[in-house]
């Protein structure tokens, strides 16, 4: 990628990071963009010029997709960040040669307008003959109350969902996905008077090599009035190396108990730059911090400022802005984030 900028200098105020761009799309993307910019620069003077920019920005949060793959090359799926991700998604399954299973936490559209693109295929039209039919198809509840436009894609799609059971597993040679939560369900049944969406979010723990990770879509732990779902989490789960924060880092989540009884060694917060749901909340990273895990977040959080939201304090040593975040563990069980080895 490039190292410095010529005359055409970046004015998104966040700051921007070099890249190359054929690491992040596949090659169907690369190749239009070639054809295409060329193309611009006959109707808009400059716009292919030799040092100009294209800035790639995320300005919501969403939850990007979580694709795991095991050791023996099958793959999950898990959520899909909102729509138009479809070009990172197809390549991330690009990356691991194809989508064998996959699972929606819940129905909030930054989780499941991604799946749905992905799965209606390339026509982007839910129930044709090129809708995408993965192997196992999991959502956390059966939301027979959403009546959005985005639901009724999502239930014409030709790939029918079902709500898995605590204990359900996905074998990936020696690698096991287990469903240990859904729909406020840890294993001892439902709790009672939860109905939000978050809270009835589809839990996972991806178990490999002594390592182990958890998943919790938008799950709750009692803040803003929400229900504490994470005290019944925690108490299941136990101690796990890896924490996919809950919720963005929202005030409704990662209670310090939750944290007590995971005792992650890393955390990785899903977030937009800039978002407007000023996320993560602050009192969540004091919490993280106090807990001591190593804090690696895909978007930076509050930098500018939007006259609702205070810049975000990251604690010292966090890692933010990186968009996508590896996690890879060895057959010996070596575990590594962003490059950082733990």
């Amino acid at each position: 990628p490039s190292t410095a900028f010529a005359s055409v200098v970046p004015s998104y105020q966040p700051g921007v990071k070099p890249t190359d761009l054929r690491h992040v799309l596949p090659a169907f993307a690369i190749e239009a963009m070639q054809e295409a910019l060329p193309q611009f620069g006959k109707k808009i003077k400059g716009f292919d010029m030799p040092d100009a920019v294209l800035t790639g920005i995320e300005t919501r949060t969403s939850a990007p997709l979580q694709i795991t793959r095991g050791p023996d090359g099958q793959s999950l799926l898990f959520d899909g960040g909102n729509r138009g991700n479809r070009t990172v998604i197809d390549a991330a399954v690009d990356a691991v040669g194809g989508v064998d299973h996959v699972a929606v936490s819940h129905t909030d559209a930054d989780h499941l307008n991604g799946v749905v693109e992905f799965l209606a295929g390339l026509d982007g039209v839910a129930g044709t003959d090129d809708d995408v039919v993965p192997e196992t198809r999991w959502v956390g509840y059966d939301d027979t109350s959403c009546s959005s436009r985005l639901c009724g894609e999502f239930s014409a799609l030709r790939a029918d969902f079902e709500r898995p059971l605590v204990g359900d597993t996905l074998e990936f040679g020696e690698a096991i996905i287990e469903v240990v939560g859904r729909d406020t369900d840890f294993g001892g049944g439902p709790l009672a008077g939860a109905t939000d969406a978050n809270e009835r979010s589809l839990a996972i723990v991806v178990r490999y090599a002594g390592r182990s990770v958890f998943i919790g879509g938008d799950l709750t732990g009692g803040g803003l009035g929400s229900a504490d779902v994470e005290a019944i989490a925690g108490a299941v789960i136990g101690p796990v190396d890896v924490l996919r924060v809950n919720h963005h880092g929202s005030a409704t989540s990662t209670s310090a108990g939750f944290l007590a009884a995971l005792q992650p060694l890393v955390a990785i917060i899903s977030v937009g730059t800039d978002n407007t749901y000023c996320h993560p909340e602050a009192s969540v990273l004091t919490r993280l911090q106090a807990a001591g895990p190593a804090i690696f977040s895909t978007g930076g959080g509050t930098v500018t400022g939007n006259g609702r939201c205070a810049p975000t304090a990251w604690p010292a040593g966090s890692v933010v802005g990186i968009g996508t975040i590896d996690l890879v563990v060895e057959v010996d069980g070596t575990l590594t984030v962003d490059g950082t080895e733990f």
